[in-house]
C-alpha cells in the first residue's frame, strides 16, 4: 500500500511516466497474489488440523505438504508434519503387531492350543478395542474350552462310575455272591 502510495505521488509529479503506473499495477498484482497465496495456505493449515482433530492422518499429512510447499520458511506445518508422520509410523507399527497377534491366535487355535490362542487374541483385542475379530474368536475359543471341559467332566463322572461297578462286582465275585 504504501509503496502504491508513492507511485502515485511520482505519477502526480509526472501524469504522463509509464514506470509509476506499470509498478502500482505490479504491486497490486502481487498483493492479490500474496492475498490468495495467505488464503490457501491457511486453507490447507485448517484442513490438516481438522483432519489430524479426526485421526484422518493421510490427509493431514497431504494438506501440511502443501501448506508449507506454500510457505517454505513457515515452521508450524513442518512441526505438525513431523507429528502425523510419527503416528502414521506408529499406527503402521500397531497395525503390524496386531496382525502378527491375529496370526499367532489363529495359528495356535488351529492347533488346539487354546490358552496360547486366547492370549494372543486377548494382546489383539488390546491394542484395537475396538475390532470384533478377537472378540469373536475370544467367544469361540470360551465355548471351545467349555465343551472340552464339560467333556471332560462327562468322562471322569463315567470312568468313576466304572470303576465303582468293577469294584463292586469284584468284591461280589471274590465273596461267591455270583448271582
Amino acid at each position: 500500500d504504501k509503496a502504491v502510495e508513492g507511485y502515485q505521488k511520482a505519477l502526480g509529479v509526472k501524469p504522463t511516466e509509464a514506470y509509476p503506473q506499470g509498478k502500482i499495477e505490479e504491486a497490486r498484482r502481487l498483493k492479490a497474489e500474496q492475498k490468495q497465496l495467505d488464503e490457501n495456505y491457511n486453507q490447507f493449515i485448517s484442513n490438516a488440523d481438522a483432519a489430524l482433530g479426526t485421526k484422518d492422518y493421510e490427509a493431514a499429512k497431504s494438506n501440511y505438504e502443501q501448506a508449507s510447499a506454500l510457505k517454505s520458511d513457515e515452521q508450524y506445518p513442518k512441526d505438525k508434519l513431523a507429528e502425523v508422520i510419527g503416528l502414521i509410523d506408529a499406527l503402521a507399527q500397531l497395525d503390524a503387531e496386531y496382525a502378527n497377534l491375529i496370526k499367532e491366535g489363529d495359528k495356535t487355535l488351529a492347533s488346539k492350543d487354546f490358552e496360547a490362542s486366547k492370549v494372543a487374541f486377548e494382546k489383539a483385542l488390546g491394542l484395537k478395542k475396538d475390532e470384533q475379530y478377537p472378540k469373536d474368536k475370544l467367544t469361540e475359543i470360551e465355548m471351545l474350552m467349555a465343551a472340552i471341559a464339560k467333556e471332560e467332566a462327562e468322562n471322569k463322572a463315567k470312568e468313576e462310575e466304572y470303576q465303582k461297578l468293577i469294584s463292586s462286582a469284584d468284591e461280589l465275585l471274590n465273596s461267591k455272591k455270583y448271582e
